[in-house]
């Protein structure tokens, strides 16, 4: 993989939190809860790690569980009821082509999916109709001078968009002085169609030179967020410094024909923030709500914790307030956010409900309304040490989540469903 990890990545934080919380003996506090229609499923093997769960939902409720292993990918399709339809679908260790591959997953209404992550040669693709045939495996690589982080977005005719943020170094040199380094951020989208063929060159969405001494922020590898807006136009969100401001999240938006379409904007607003971390879905009418994090006021490190906004923009690209969402601390940047075509959402974070730094963490839900706004209480969907959560919603309101649980060989992972409201 050519993402670099630094000493804060999801596991060494995790590491750190179960190690301090054993000498503390830490507990975490409950989160009003909310009844699941059954309790956690573990996923796989009993006795074999997996890690990296990710699950997609079809408007029918019908839904995708996908998890990664030593050398090998799997996923099954469910009936809405939870039923496997079908047994598990392996990809093999000659196809992944890494170990324990960072899966990711995006699904249509229809349920035709997308699977992808990342080896040695580039980003690996896999696109599938809602029965599990394949429609096309493919490779997409860009610069391989930088660090490199994707998203993966699909259309509801199968049409695929790769949005990629590219962080690297730049030398600048002074006449009389010493070279100034850069970091430099592109985030550039390339689409492809469902049988996975390019359709034009990758259009450049978002170029900047960092100020050196923001460049250890610059060179972050948080992944863009991409999704297809109704009539083949889409949307492209990332992290990065603009070169004037501190760090935010921005995004731009892209015509049908792949071209863009207006100027790069700023979402979170805050002129002082370290937004981070977006995440980007859409309506059925075209309707988008963006979700991130930011540091939380209290502290500025790794173990600071982080807050929850969101920020919904209309068809016409009017935007609305930016909402707080959690009075718990997100204890990693990882949030993910569903939208189904109505425009109901879900919103799922690690989270601590004390502002101490390393408080075990628990998942956080919380249902949005149509406009953005959080509709009753948030759902404490499982317990201590939980990481890297993701979850979909289907046209009815009913709900998937799914989670880490562990450590490195104990790591496993887990699925639960909740009724519609």
């Amino acid at each position: 993989m050519r993402q670099s990890v630094s000493p804060f990545s999801l596991p060494a934080r995790r590491a750190a939190l179960l190690a301090i919380a054993a000498v503390f003996g830490l507990v975490s506090a409950a989160v009003p809860a909310s009844t699941p229609l059954e309790p956690a499923q573990q996923i796989g093997a009993a006795n074999i790690e997996a890690r990296d769960i990710r699950v997609g939902r079809a408007a029918d409720g019908r839904y995708l569980l996908a998890w990664s292993g030593e050398d090998s990918i799997f996923f099954q399709r469910h009936a809405a009821n939870g039923q496997p339809l079908g047994a598990v679908t392996v990809i093999g260790p000659a196809e992944v082509g890494t170990a324990f591959p960072r899966i990711q997953l995006d699904s249509n209404a229809a349920g035709d999916f997308v699977l992808r992550w990342e080896s040695i040669d580039g980003l690996r693709i896999r696109s599938y109709a809602a029965n599990g045939s394949l429609r096309a495996a493919f490779l997409h690589s860009d610069d391989p001078a930088g660090l490199q982080t994707y998203d993966v977005a699909i259309d509801d005719g199968g049409n695929l968009l790769v949005a990629t943020r590219v962080v690297r170094g730049v030398r600048v040199p002074l006449i009389g002085y010493s070279d100034i380094r850069f970091a430099q951020t592109t985030v550039s989208a390339q689409r492809y169609t469902a049988s996975g063929t390019p359709v034009g060159l990758a259009t450049r969405i978002f170029t900047s030179l960092t100020d050196p001494g923001l460049q250890y922020r610059g060179l972050s590898t948080a992944p863009p967020a991409a999704v297809f807006t109704p009539g083949g136009a889409a949307l492209v969100v990332w992290e990065t410094e603009d070169g004037i401001g501190p760090r935010g999240v921005f995004g731009r938006r892209l015509t049908a024909n792949g071209r863009v379409d207006g100027l790069a904007f700023r979402v979170d607003g805050r002129e002082a923030a370290g937004a981070n971390r977006p995440s980007v879905e859409t309506d059925a009418a075209g309707n988008v709500l963006i979700a991130w994090t930011q540091p939380h006021p209290q502290g500025s490190n790794s173990f600071s914790g982080e807050d929850v906004f969101v920020r919904r923009y209309d068809t016409a690209g009017r935007s609305g307030p930016i909402v707080e969402i959690n009075g718990d601390l997100a204890t990693s940047p990882d949030i993910d956010l569903a939208v189904n075509r109505a425009g109901d959402a879900v919103l799922i974070w690690p989270s601590t409900p004390s502002a101490f730094c390393c408080q075990p963490a628990q998942l956080t839900a919380q249902r949005l309304d149509r406009s953005g706004q959080p509709a009753g209480a948030s759902i404490l969907v499982a317990g201590n040490f939980v990481d890297e959560p993701q979850v979909d919603i289907a046209d009815d309101g009913s709900f998937v989540a799914v989670w880490s649980q562990g450590l490195f060989s104990s790591e496993r992972v887990f699925a639960r469903r909740y009724s519609a409201p």
